[in-house]
Formats: C-alpha cells, sequence, structure tokens
C-alpha cells in the first residue's frame, strides 16, 4: 500500500490533522523515516500501525459503552 493512502485516509478518519502529521504518526509507530508518498509500506510495517491502532480504538469504544 502506498504511504500517500495511508496518510489520506488518516486524515479523513481523523486520527491525524494533515498529511505531514499523518507521516510523523506513521513514523513514530513504525520507528522509521518515511521519504516520499510513492513509498510502499511492508506487511509488518502495516501490521505495526494498524494493528495497535486498530486495538487501541476498539478497547477505548468498549470502554465508552460501559
Amino acid at each position: 500500500m502506498s504511504l500517500k493512502e495511508v496518510k489520506s485516509w488518516l486524515v479523513k478518519e481523523g486520527i491525524a490533522l494533515d498529511r505531514e502529521k499523518a507521516k510523523t504518526a506513521i513514523e513514530n509507530e513504525i520507528g522509521k523515516l518515511l521519504m516520499a508518498d510513492d513509498d510502499k509500506m511492508t506487511y509488518d510495517e502495516f501490521n505495526r500501525l494498524f494493528a495497535k491502532g486498530v486495538l487501541r480504538k476498539a478497547l477505548v469504544d468498549v470502554a465508552e459503552k460501559f
């Protein structure tokens, strides 16, 4: 998946304010500096970014319901 698509999704979902903040969030989560929008994420990077985020969101949603 291209970084451009991932950054756009993070902004659309309200996780990041803009694409630059999305880039910073991705770099912090996967522990790697990103160069260009056309760079591709590896499967491992994708898991590190989204598995934690999805789990965190699910736990927050459950906590809010109870």
